[in-house]
C-alpha cells in the first residue's frame, strides 16, 4: 500500500520486487527524486532499481530538502546531495536544513555556513543562526543579533537584542535599547527605536505597519518602505 501511495509500483510495474524490499528491510520510505531511505538496524539509501547508494550504517537519514539530505552517524551530522554524493562528511555537531545554496553547520558549538559544494564560506563564530535564505542570514554573535550576507559583510550591526526578519510581510523589526525599530524590505532602517517590542503590538501588511509608541502607549501606522507616519 505504501509503495502504491508513493507511486513506486507504477514506476517499477513490479509488485513482487517491492515486496522483496519490504521483506528485506525494517523500513522502506521517504521516496524522493529517485531515491529510497531504508533501514536494516541502521539507515541506508537505495535508488529505484534497488541499488545501494549508501550502506545501512547511519543513525538517521532525513527527508530530502532543496536537493540535499542531512545524515547522522556516531552523533555527528553531514549532508549528501540527492545522488548520495557527500557535500559534507558526518563531522558536524549540528546541521540545519540547507537552503538551495547554503547550509548552516555547527562545529565546536559555533555556527558557520558552507555552500552546496561543501566549501566552508562563513567561519565558525556565531552563537546561533536565527533565520537564513540565499541572500542574508540573521545570527547571534557575542550575545547580540545582527544580519550579514555570505561574503560575511555586516548588513545590520550585531548590537540587537532580537531581530524579527520579514516576519509578517516585507518588514524586518530590530530591538535594541529595549525598544523596536523598523527596517524596510531592503533592510534599511527607516525609523528610530521608538516602539514597544511586544509581538502583539506590531504587524505589517500591504506596505503598512502598526506600532505602539513606547513613550505614550498609543497606536499608529507607518509606511514600511519609508518609515513615514500614515496615522499618528
Amino acid at each position: 500500500k505504501d509503495f502504491q501511495q508513493n507511486g513506486f509500483i507504477k514506476r517499477k510495474a513490479n509488485r513482487s520486487y517491492a515486496n522483496k524490499l519490504i521483506e528485506k528491510y525494517e523500513f522502506v520510505g521517504n521516496y524522493k527524486h529517485g531515491t529510497i531511505v531504508v533501514k536494516n538496524i541502521k539507515y541506508g539509501l537505495l535508488d529505484y532499481n534497488g541499488d545501494e547508494l549508501l550502506p545501512c550504517k547511519y543513525d538517521s537519514i532525513y527527508n530530502l530538502e532543496n536537493n540535499a539530505r542531512i545524515i547522522k552517524s556516531g552523533g555527528k551530522f553531514g549532508i549528501i546531495n540527492e545522488q548520495a554524493s557527500f557535500i559534507a562528511e558526518c563531522k558536524y555537531d549540528s546541521v540545519l536544513s540547507p537552503s538551495p545554496k547554503y547550509a548552516p553547520v555547527m562545529l565546536n558549538k559555533k555556527w558557520g555556513f558552507q555552500d552546496s559544494d561543501g566549501n566552508n564560506i562563513i567561519s565558525f563564530k556565531y552563537d546561533d543562526i536565527h533565520n537564513y535564505n540565499d541572500s542574508v542570514f540573521v545570527a547571534k554573535y557575542n550575545g547580540k543579533y545582527g544580519i550579514a550576507d555570505y561574503n560575511d559583510k555586516t548588513i545590520v550591526k550585531f548590537n540587537c537584542e532580537m531581530i524579527y526578519y520579514k516576519m509578517y510581510d516585507s518588514a524586518t523589526y530590530i530591538v535594541y535599547g529595549g525598544k523596536l525599530a523598523l527596517l524596510n524590505s531592503q533592510l534599511k532602517q527607516v525609523t528610530d527605536n521608538l516602539f514597544t517590542p511586544g509581538l502583539v503590538d506590531f504587524y505589517d501588511e500591504n506596505g503598512l505597519a502598526q506600532f505602539v509608541l513606547a513613550s505614550t502607549n498609543k497606536h499608529g501606522i507607518v509606511e514600511v518602505e519609508t518609515g513615514k507616519t500614515v496615522i499618528p
